[in-house]
């Protein structure tokens, strides 16, 4: 693929996805590596409006000073603003008991949008690529992921957009050597100790090597399944529209969900499961209140850290926990 027909698919899926448009101001996030500089350089090719972002993390000592360097660097003969951010990784995953690589992504993320809005930027873009998506959908499905798991990561996600998810990394390395624009490499990529890291590095060369071409026709798939959960999404939101009403006494309310129009439906399960997971209700705790509801029980109450669901014996009232405390306040009202 030439540099001409890497900028060509790139804009076309940009176009397709509705990712950008034309008069769009990009944050892009530059580690330096290959995919964040091969999304920089086509997007100052194409005469995009850019301001680019590097996180140091300070993670990897020597190593982490270099990429800061290389990207100053580069943006610098590139002509594009760049802002430096240093965050402490370690203090953040200590203080909220999670992974470097987690407490990393959080927040490069909230930093992002934060710079976003600071800098007047319309878009955050990502280097994800095709071979992510892959990679991120086979983690998915191993950890029995549900039907968006399996759908891997949108083009388009608020105000972050994926344009490279049209590429393989064997294209963006091939751009790149074409345009003769290096790259650094992260050591760490080497290493196994990730999961994400032993699916790359052990798992798809293996796949790849029993059935040549698989990580295109894996991502394919994966495209198709996207387009089916979109379908998916509408009508169970059409269905839960039907299903669930709101209901207002005084100050409170709650989302009422009527169990005469539940039983209309064949995969009544799902549909209550789809309704109280934002709400952060457990898979599990969903099966109980299918079964209650089923035996008929009232009276019972399920909680989330959120929301608190009621039962009565023909409906079921969804309520933020911040309106149950006013309602226990106040022994006048009630949601019957």
């Amino acid at each position: 693929m030439t540099a001409t027909e890497f900028l060509q698919r790139v804009r076309e899926f940009s176009t397709l996805e509705c990712l950008l448009t034309s008069d769009n101001r990009l944050l892009i996030g530059v580690s330096g590596g290959a995919d964040s500089v091969a999304l920089l350089m086509a997007a100052v090719m194409q005469g995009r409006d850019v301001v680019a972002v590097h996180f140091n993390h300070h993670l990897r000592g020597d190593e982490a000073d270099r990429d800061e360097a290389f990207v100053t660097a580069l943006c610098e003969r590139l002509g594009c603003p760049l802002r430096v951010v240093h965050l402490d990784v370690k203090a953040h995953a200590a203080r909220c008991g999670i992974s470097d690589e987690m407490a990393g992504r959080e927040l490069r993320y909230a930093r992002l949008e934060e710079l976003r809005v600071e800098l007047g930027c319309d878009v955050i873009a990502v280097a994800h690529h095709r071979d992510d998506q892959v990679e991120t959908v086979l983690l998915n499905a191993l950890r029995g992921s549900g039907v968006r798991g399996l759908a891997g990561m949108r083009p388009r996600h608020g105000n972050v957009a994926r344009p490279l998810l049209c590429v393989s990394r064997a294209d963006i390395e091939e751009f790149l050597v074409n345009i003769g624009q290096q790259y650094i490499t992260d050591s760490t990529n080497a290493e196994n100790t990730y999961k994400r890291n032993r699916v790359r590095n052990v798992i798809m060369p293996v796949i790849e090597q029993q059935f040549a071409g698989a990580g295109e026709r894996l991502a394919a798939t994966i495209a198709h399944t996207a387009r089916g959960v979109a379908l998916y999404d509408e009508l169970v939101g059409n269905a839960l529209n039907e299903c669930v009403g709101e209901v207002r006494v005084g100050t409170i309310s709650a989302r009422r969900l009527d169990y005469a129009k539940l039983r209309r439906y064949t995969n009544r399960d799902t549909l209550l499961f789809e309704w109280l997971h934002p709400h952060g209700f457990s898979a599990t705790q969903v099966s109980d209140i299918v079964k209650a509801i089923i035996e008929g029980k009232a009276g019972l109450e399920f909680s989330s850290f959120t929301s608190t669901l009621l039962l009565d014996r023909h409906s079921a009232d969804l309520v933020e926990n911040s309106m149950l405390e006013a309602l226990a306040l106040d022994e006048d009202i009630s949601l019957e």
